[in-house]
């Protein structure tokens, strides 16, 4: 199983849908006929053939700033032979940019390209993001639930006991998982954030050194739990390729 016939959602800066190693893992929306300037699929967003940017408000989710190529990488990087390759080269990525080149972003951004993912076709959505608690995001949260979407959340990188938000939402959620990091020696980032008494559910991945696919066909190594987040994710892919019937409650557990 290589993630094949899933689609995973990176709500990030963007991706650089193509990089000689995602060009063919980019998700094509079947519904939109490119470039005639109408929304066929009706959903609401004109010629999103490869996903929507929420930060300039145009069909071009390209990334500048980096962070969410590299996410992508290790989601679903081509099993190639060159460069980085993903936990679930299967899978397909629908690029959704909410963050801009400086890494920031709104949360009404962030909740409306959670809605966007899971409205569009996405089964599991990957949110290497965070910051403080927020009723939209919440509420796009419960949306993707109720629409059998797993999310999943980094928990951050503040060295904290507890998640940030939206990993922290794992606690209420059943189709919510909070990613903290883990180094080479199998022990906890020192910057990851933990569980503590928060009741969120919680897993730990690889998240430092992580080698990936960033913008202009280039690789680089990372580190935080944002790393680690799609690990879990492309692992999430591999099970849903394996059996397509998992509930997104029953893929978290």
């Amino acid at each position: 199983y290589t993630g094949q016939g899933v689609v995973v959602a990176v709500i990030d800066t963007g991706v650089d849908w193509d990089h000689s190693d995602l060009v063919s893992q980019i998700w094509v929306n079947a519904g939109e006929i490119a470039g005639n300037g109408i929304d066929d699929d009706r959903n609401g967003y004109i010629d999103d053939t490869r996903g929507w940017d929420f930060v300039s408000n145009d069909n071009n989710p390209d990334d500048v700033e980096g962070h969410g190529t590299h996410v992508a990488g290790s989601v679903a990087a081509s099993n190639n032979g060159a460069g980085a390759t993903g936990v679930a080269p299967g899978a397909r990525i629908m690029p959704v940019r909410v963050l801009g080149n400086d890494g920031s972003g709104s949360s009404s951004a962030v909740a409306a390209g959670i809605r966007y993912a899971a409205a569009n076709g996405a089964r599991i959505i990957n949110l290497s993001l965070g910051g403080s608690l927020s009723s939209s995001i919440q509420s796009a949260i419960q949306y993707a639930q109720s629409l059998n979407v797993l999310v999943v959340a980094a928990a951050g990188n503040e060295s904290a006991a507890v998640p940030s938000y939206p990993a922290r939402h794992s606690a209420t959620f059943t189709n919510t998982i909070s990613v903290g990091a883990y180094n080479s020696s199998y022990a906890l980032a020192s910057f990851s954030n933990d569980v503590g008494a928060s009741g969120a559910v919680q897993v730990d991945a690889p998240g430092v050194s992580i080698y990936s696919t960033v913008p202009n066909g280039s690789y680089a190594t990372y580190s935080g739990t944002s790393m680690a987040a799609p690990h879990v994710a492309g692992l999430a892919a591999l099970a849903l390729s394996a059996n397509s019937n998992l509930t997104a409650s029953q893929l978290r557990t």
